[in-house]
């Protein structure tokens, strides 16, 4: 599957990549697991996630309503304590070799912590952030490359012609099968990477 982004790649005179913030450069649900695990009692892992949180789903038992109050809380409160998933050097090279932006579905109003969090943990890229409205469709935003862990977005890609996704690895994602528009990878770091090798090869 490899071979797909580079063949992606020579086919592409401009590679726009937006890079996704939950679950691919911050690790929000692990502090949430631990946080239910506290109130209820459980033992609950990240590998226990098998559905991506969305309205009227439950997130380990828990309401999608009381994971959003959970996740903005944390956000809001917490925001320090969110650790990093991807390593920032590697961002700031991608960055140098390609158009990226860090692309969050959260809307502006809840922004600013993850502003101060990302200024905190990949300053370099403090000035390539875009906050879309929340839930909106991210596969319609002008980028033809995507770094996310959201199942939803490999039906959406692979209807339109141009885009490719590198799908993060999650327990909610397994079921997305891959094809030569949808390429899993272990973390955003060994995405990153297939990108940049490509790049240095061309």
């Amino acid at each position: 599957m490899v071979g797909a982004i580079a063949d992606f790649i020579e086919n592409n005179n401009r590679i726009a990549i937006a890079l996704d913030v939950d679950q691919v450069l911050a690790d929000p649900f692990g502090l949430i697991v631990k946080e239910l695990n506290r109130k209820y009692g459980k033992s609950y892992s990240f590998e226990d996630l098998k559905d991506y949180p969305s309205p009227g789903r439950y997130f380990l038992g828990a309401t999608n309503e009381e994971f959003v109050e959970i996740y903005d809380r944390l956000w809001i409160e917490n925001w320090r304590e969110i650790p990093k998933l991807a390593s920032a050097d590697l961002l700031a090279r991608l960055s140098k070799a390609f158009k990226v932006d860090i692309v969050s579905g959260r809307g502006e109003k809840a922004a600013p912590p993850l502003r101060k969090w990302l200024e905190l943990n990949y300053p370099e890229m403090r000035n390539n952030v875009v906050v879309i409205e929340k839930f909106k469709d991210k596969s319609v935003l002008p980028y033809n490359v995507f770094i996310d862990d959201a199942p939803r977005l490999a039906d959406t890609i692979e209807a339109i012609e141009g885009k490719l996704l590198l799908l993060v690895d999650a327990p909610y994602n397994r079921h997305v099968k891959e094809t030569s528009k949808v390429i899993r990878f272990p973390d955003a770091d060994s995405a990153c990477k297939a990108l940049m090798d490509r790049a240095a090869r061309a």
